[in-house]
């Protein structure tokens, strides 16, 4: 699928069954948006990854470190791919990609399902097809590094 349809499916497992969003402000956030680069845990990329889809602005130009596997997509081009986690919408047979684009020249290097620990640059760009402001990731650094013991993101 794309972007807009993985942003969907995250947008839906965050608001979860009844429909109501989690509402936190920066400082239930467990990073300080104050500071240019920021280190997000394991464990932290579920409510990293919905608050930079509400508020991708807060990250602009922010250089972020983060962990994740390659996911191949067409429509991400030649230089790209997408850096995301399976996360559960409602049980284990029920997974769902979700994840950033993610630009670097080495991309046609890349495995799907490769995991690697990316230090990228955040830019915030207008994406006609999805119709608001979406942030990318720009790789200034990226090393492999051994799957999760737990892979699946969760938003809490």
């Amino acid at each position: 699928g794309n972007i807009k349809a993985i942003n969907k499916i995250a947008q839906i497992i965050y608001e979860g069954r009844d429909g109501q969003a989690q509402e936190f402000t920066d400082a239930d956030l467990p990073f300080d948006l104050s500071q240019n680069e920021l280190y997000i845990n394991d464990d932290d990329y579920g409510l990293w990854y919905m608050d930079m889809l509400d508020h991708p602005q807060k990250y602009h130009n922010k250089t972020v470190h983060v962990k994740g596997m390659v996911i191949k997509n067409g429509a991400a081009g030649k230089n790209a791919f997408i850096l995301g986690r399976q996360a559960m919408v409602c049980c284990a047979d029920d997974l769902s990609t979700v994840g950033l684009l993610c630009e670097s020249r080495l991309a046609p290097t890349f495995k799907e399902g490769q995991w690697l620990q990316v230090e990228a640059q955040v830019h915030v760009q207008y994406d006609p097809e999805y119709n608001d402001d979406m942030a990318v990731l720009i790789a200034k650094d990226i090393v492999d590094c051994d799957p999760m013991e737990d892979p699946l993101v969760y938003f809490s």
